[in-house]
């Protein structure tokens, strides 16, 4: 019950914090923002906002695993390997698109880039014709148990403008994370 009733007041600190943040970024980009939290092996949508002309099928309250979300991705950086390993064994890894990963060892590769750069992408692996940018929120310890992206019709969300919008999504974390007391 009461990892249960902390994990809802830790996902509404988070939205309370990073709200203002991620209306900010959707208005500075056009595109779609959401916020997700961690839920065992997967990420649940806890808020979306959106204020450009395209409106994506992302809901509040969706479910969908971490190994193929561009928000997934950024999480699972944060993780140990062996949890990694973990969440991977005891997942249902099937191919969503034909772009999807379904290979461990390509997923870790993926993962020391994100690592290396702050920052995730989900290149259609989700959803057919969308491309996010997803940067995780990081707790004190360092793992992340939330994350936000940036989504995009895949023809707009070109390598320049991902770079620039991955530019914009750091600096909203950094936003975050010092209005939560983090840095």
């Amino acid at each position: 019950m009461f990892e249960l009733s902390s994990g809802i007041v830790d996902s509404m600190d988070i939205m309370g914090v990073a709200k203002a943040h991620l209306e900010r970024l959707s208005q500075r980009t056009g595109e779609a923002v959401h916020l997700v939290i961690r839920d065992g092996r997967d990420i649940v949508y806890i808020y979306k906002t959106e204020s450009g002309p395209m409106r994506m099928s992302s809901r509040v309250g969706l479910r969908s695993p971490l190994y193929c979300t561009g928000v997934g991705k950024a999480i699972l950086a944060t993780l140990p390997g062996d949890e990694l390993e973990d969440i991977w064994t005891h997942s249902n890894v099937q191919k969503l698109t034909d772009k999807t990963i379904t290979d461990l060892e390509e997923l870790r590769s993926q993962l020391v880039e994100v690592r290396a750069n702050g920052y995730a992408i989900d290149d259609e692996e989700n959803e057919l014709g969308v491309r996010c940018v997803a940067v995780a929120i990081p707790g004190a310890d360092g793992r992340a148990e939330s994350a936000f992206s940036i989504s995009g019709l895949a023809p707009y969300m070109t390598p320049e403008r991902i770079r620039r919008i991955a530019t914009l999504a750091l600096d909203a974390r950094t936003d975050i994370l010092a209005d939560l007391g983090l840095r």
